[in-house]
């Protein structure tokens, strides 16, 4: 059965925003903050499928978030905590575009949540374990380096490989 793999590293004192976003018309995957906690929205075209981490991350200090989508079941991890969903109806493949959105997204393609991109910085974001850099961008808006990288003794840098 086909797996899709999300991976990003956030910080970020705001208490909503959207980390990351990919779409089509029916079909999307939302990633960000809502309320201080770290929400995945995904919609396989048969409506849509939300978690939610109970633990806050506006603090100002790294955080990993790691989503796995295998057919209608999806695990979002956050640091050490995790929950899981299974998304409504028959469908089990998520059809997206070949645009991934990070920080934000073109008004209208989101879940209301979503509407607003993050104030923070996200970084060792990959997809399907292939790491991305801002070199892959094709467009970009708003968008500064942050001076603050995940440091490399955090269990998250060392595990993950970020």
């Amino acid at each position: 059965q086909h797996c899709d793999t999300y991976k990003e590293a956030v910080v970020s004192t705001q208490s909503t925003g959207t980390t990351e976003h990919t779409a089509t018309s029916v079909d999307y995957l939302a990633l960000g903050l809502s309320r201080g906690r770290v929400y995945l929205s995904y919609d396989l075209g048969t409506g849509p499928a939300l978690l939610r981490c109970p633990r806050r991350v506006d603090d100002g200090a790294w955080h990993f978030a790691h989503v796995t989508l295998r057919g209608k079941h999806a695990v979002l991890m956050v640091d050490r905590w995790a929950t899981e969903a299974v998304s409504p109806g028959e469908r089990t493949v998520l059809n997206v575009g070949p645009h991934l959105f990070v920080g934000g997204a073109p008004l209208g393609h989101m879940p209301a949540m979503f509407q607003a991109g993050i104030q923070g910085c996200v970084e060792s974001v990959a997809i399907w374990d292939a790491p991305l850099s801002m070199s892959d961008s094709v467009v970009s808006s708003n968008v500064e380096y942050c001076e603050d990288n995940v440091p490399e003794t955090s269990i998250y840098y060392m595990r993950y490989r970020l």
